[in-house]
C-alpha cells in the first residue's frame, strides 16, 4: 500500500467495485477502479474478465470480437474460434468453408473442347472465333448474374462492389436491347442471301438463336455465322457493313460494362477477399469476360488497321470476283461500288447529253469504249429568241426610228409569253426525264451490285465443295 500513490481515494457511497455511480443507484457502475481485479466496464458492471464473445480494450472496456470470430484475444480482429461454415487459418482470421467447382469455366471448357472438334472433323470449315465468341457468352452472362446475387447477399448495398456489378448488368441489358433494335432494322435486310435463306428455312431455330441474343447476350448471335458442326442453320455470312455494326456493339460492350464488371471484381476481392462464393466467381467471370473482350478487340482492331469498314474473314463474296485474298481487307469491295458508281454516272451523262439533241460520243468517247479528245458533234438546233425575232424583224420591219404600233406591241408580248412557256414546259420536260433516267441508272446499279454478290457467293460454295471432293479423292486413294 506504501507503493501506490495513484488512484487509490475511494468513493463509499457507491458500492466496490464501481469507483463512480448515479445517484440513487449505488450498484449501477459508471466507472471501475483501474487498481481492482474487477477493472473491466461492461454493461454498467465491472468485471474480471469480459464474457464470452468479447475481448479487452485499453481503455479497460469489453467489446464484441468481429464477424465471424466466436472467441477472440487481444484484438477484436485476431480470433481464436469462427463460426460455423468458418475455420482459422494462420493470423488469427477466419476463413470460410468454400466448396466451389467453378461450372462457369467448366462448361467454357467443354465448350472449347466442342470447338476444337468441330474444327477438326470439318477441316476448319466452320469459323473458330466466332463459335467462341458466341458459346461462350452464355457461361459468361450466367457468371454475371450469380455474382451479382452473391455480392447482394454477402455485402449488399454496403461496397461500392455491389453498385459497381449492378450498374454493369444494367449497361449490358441496355446494348443487348439496342441491338434487338439494329440487328433485325438494319443488319438482317444488309445481308447475304445466305443469311436470309437460313432465316426463312429454319425459322424455329433461328428465331431461338435470335430470341437468346437479343435478351441475353448480343454476341451469340454470331453462332448464326459460325458453321458449327458445318451445320447448315448456321452457315450464314454477313457482309462488310454489318460486322461495322457488330464491332461497334463490342466496344461499347468493352468500354462500358466489361470495364465496370472488372472495377467490381476487384474491389470486392481487394475488400472482402478471394476465399469466398463472391471471390471465386469474381475470378471467373475476371477470366470468360476477359478472354471474351480479347477477341471482340481482335476483331475491332485489325478492322481499323485494314482501313475498312468491316470484318475481312467472312466478307468474302466479293473477294474472288475482284481476284483479292479473301483474308486481306475488303477495300475490293469499296473499289468494286466505285467502279459500278462511275459507270452509273457515264450513263447517266450520255443520257442527258441525248436530251440536249447531243450525240452518243459526248465526252470524248465514240461508244462504251472511245478514245479520248475525240471532236464532240452537235446536232444543229434552232434558236428560239433569235429566229423568231429576225422573222419578226422582216414581218414588221427594222427601223429603230419607226413608231411602234398597238399592235406591234400586243404580237410582240404575246410572242414573248409564248417563248416563256416553251422554255417552262421544256425545263419541266428535261427534269421529269432526268429523274426518270436516274432511278433508271440507279436501280441497274443496285442489279449489278446484287448480281455480283450472288455471283461471288456462288463461286465460293464452289471452291469449297472443290476442296472437299479433292480431300475425298486423296483419301479414297
Amino acid at each position: 500500500m506504501d507503493k501506490i500513490t495513484t488512484g487509490i481515494s475511494i468513493n463509499f457511497y457507491c458500492e466496490y467495485p464501481c469507483a463512480q455511480c448515479p445517484k440513487g443507484n449505488p450498484s449501477r457502475c459508471e466507472l471501475c477502479y483501474q487498481t481492482s481485479v474487477e477493472r473491466y466496464f461492461y454493461e454498467s458492471k465491472c468485471l474480471a474478465e469480459c464474457p464470452s464473445r468479447k475481448v479487452e480494450t485499453a481503455n479497460l472496456t469489453c467489446t464484441d470480437c468481429v464477424s465471424p470470430c466466436v472467441t477472440c484475444d487481444g484484438s477484436p480482429n485476431f480470433c481464436l474460434t469462427c463460426i460455423d461454415g468458418y475455420y482459422v487459418v494462420d493470423g488469427g482470421k477466419c476463413r470460410e468453408e468454400v466448396t466451389w467447382y467453378f461450372p462457369f469455366v467448366i462448361a467454357a471448357v467443354v465448350l472449347f473442347i466442342l470447338i476444337i472438334i468441330s474444327e477438326i472433323i470439318h477441316k476448319k470449315d466452320s469459323n473458330f472465333k466466332e463459335s467462341l465468341i458466341a458459346l461462350w457468352s452464355i457461361p459468361e452472362v450466367l457468371a454475371w448474374v450469380c455474382l451479382n446475387w452473391f455480392m447482394w447477399h454477402r455485402v449488399a448495398s454496403e461496397s461500392y462492389a455491389t453498385s459497381l456489378a449492378v450498374i454493369a448488368a444494367i449497361l449490358y441489358v441496355c446494348i443487348n436491347t439496342v441491338h434487338a433494335i439494329i440487328h433485325p432494322r438494319y443488319m438482317v435486310p444488309n445481308t447475304f442471301d445466305n443469311y436470309k435463306l437460313i432465316l426463312e428455312q429454319y425459322k424455329c431455330g433461328t428465331f431461338m438463336v435470335r430470341v437468346i441474343s437479343y435478351v441475353i447476350s448480343f454476341k451469340f448471335s454470331l453462332i448464326l455465322v459460325s458453321s458449327f458442326f458445318n451445320a447448315p442453320p448456321f452457315k450464314g455470312s454477313y457482309t462488310a457493313m454489318n460486322w461495322k455494326q457488330f464491332n461497334r456493339f463490342s466496344l461499347a460492350f468493352i468500354l462500358l460494362p466489361y470495364s465496370c464488371m472488372m472495377a467490381a471484381c476487384t474491389v470486392f476481392i481487394m475488400t472482402d477477399g478471394f476465399w469466398s462464393y463472391p471471390g471465386f466467381v469474381a475470378a471467373e467471370v475476371i477470366l470468360l469476360s476477359t478472354f471474351v473482350a480479347i477477341l471482340l478487340a481482335i476483331d475491332a482492331i485489325s478492322a481499323m488497321k485494314c482501313k475498312t469498314v468491316g470484318k475481312a474473314k467472312t466478307n468474302k463474296a466479293i473477294k474472288p470476283v475482284m481476284g483479292a485474298d479473301p483474308y486481306e481487307s475488303d477495300q475490293s469491295e469499296m473499289d468494286l461500288r466505285n467502279h459500278v458508281n462511275r459507270q452509273a454516272k457515264a450513263q447517266r451523262s450520255r443520257g442527258i447529253g441525248n436530251d440536249f439533241g447531243e450525240d452518243d460520243s459526248e465526252n470524248g468517247s465514240s461508244g462504251p469504249h472511245g478514245t479520248r479528245g475525240a471532236k464532240k458533234t452537235r446536232l444543229p438546233r434552232r434558236r428560239i429568241d433569235e429566229s423568231d425575232d429576225d422573222d419578226y424583224d422582216q414581218e414588221f420591219g427594222d427601223d429603230e426610228n419607226d413608231s411602234v404600233s398597238p399592235l406591234k406591241q400586243q404580237t410582240k408580248g404575246q410572242r414573248s409569253n409564248k417563248r416563256s412557256g416553251r422554255r417552262l414546259d421544256s425545263s419541266i420536260s428535261y427534269n421529269s426525264r432526268l429523274s426518270a433516267q436516274t432511278q433508271l441508272v440507279n436501280e441497274e446499279a443496285r442489279k449489278q451490285i446484287a448480281m455480283l454478290e450472288e455471283l461471288a457467293h456462288q463461286m465460293r460454295e464452289e471452291k469449297r465443295q472443290l476442296q472437299l471432293d479433292k480431300e475425298r479423292i486423296a483419301r479414297e486413294k
